[in-house]
Order: C-alpha cells, then sequence, then structure tokens
C-alpha cells in the first residue's frame, strides 16, 4: 500500500513531461535591398527596400511586410534560389497586395534551412527585371552557417 501511495503522485505528474510532436517555431528573415544589388543591370540608383520575412513551415505559410522607396510602385516581388551576385529561379511568389502567401512546403524548408541561399527582389513597372534586391539573413542580424554545397 505504502508503494502505490508513492507511485500515484508520480503516476499523475509523468504525463506533463511527456514530449507531444515537435513543431517548428516560426522563422524570421530580413532582406535589405538595394538597387546596386540588382544582377545583371542595377536598378534605379539610390532605390532601395525591405523584406520582413516570417516563415512557418508547420502553418505552411510565408508572411512579409515590404517596403520599397524608388521610382514607380512595386508591381511584383519574389523570393529567389541563389547567393549574393548570383541569379536565380523565383522559389516563393510574393503578393504585393497581400500579407502572407502558401508555397510548397519544401521552399519553406530551403529558406529555413540556407536563408543566405535566398534573395528578395521588388520588381516596378519600370524596371521590370528587378528594382531592388538583398539576401535573406536570419532577423538578429547573424548569417547562418556556410553551406559547403547546397543542392535542389
Amino acid at each position: 500500500m505504502r508503494t502505490l501511495r508513492l507511485l500515484l503522485p508520480i503516476a499523475l505528474i509523468t504525463p506533463a513531461f511527456v514530449a507531444g510532436p515537435a513543431e517548428a517555431s516560426p522563422s524570421s528573415f530580413i532582406a535589405n535591398m538595394t538597387a546596386e544589388e540588382v544582377q545583371p543591370l542595377p536598378g534605379p540608383p539610390g532605390a532601395k527596400g525591405t523584406a520582413k520575412i516570417v516563415a512557418d513551415q508547420d502553418a505552411h505559410q510565408v508572411c512579409y511586410k515590404l517596403t520599397y522607396d524608388g521610382p514607380g510602385p512595386m508591381t511584383a516581388a519574389h523570393i529567389h534560389r541563389g547567393e549574393k551576385g548570383m541569379n536565380g529561379p523565383v522559389t516563393i511568389n510574393l503578393d504585393v497586395n497581400a500579407e502572407c502567401v502558401n508555397p510548397n512546403p519544401a521552399e519553406i524548408k530551403a529558406l529555413v534551412d540556407w536563408p543566405a541561399g535566398y534573395y528578395v527582389e521588388i520588381h516596378t513597372a519600370y524596371q521590370q527585371n528587378g528594382a531592388v534586391r538583398g539576401q535573406t539573413v536570419p532577423e538578429g542580424g547573424r548569417p547562418a552557417p556556410a553551406h559547403q554545397q547546397h543542392q535542389h
């Protein structure tokens, strides 16, 4: 009977310590964009912008706030795969009239795993090939660890 009295409180407390399914917390990134970063030709002189991005793998959602200071209104924005100075394919379309999109979950994971391998680019009616561009960096300014090689 004494053993039962000792084990009963442990049995009642134990479920509180059992881990449930692991959930990834949302990851936040920032991209400080300039016209000089646009490849192969720079955007309009002095143009700049920012993208604040929250990638939520569990919700299969990317939310963002875009700012642009330059000639003409934003007409399109994208997250591209590509290291600094290199062009790459669009992986996540950002709707300039929305705050969130639901891209392919594999693309969200890739961005979270290797943010330095991605950049944001804003397009305008005057600069259809890109007005401003900037690499994604984890919020807080610390670059993610460099990868030896990253393939998709």
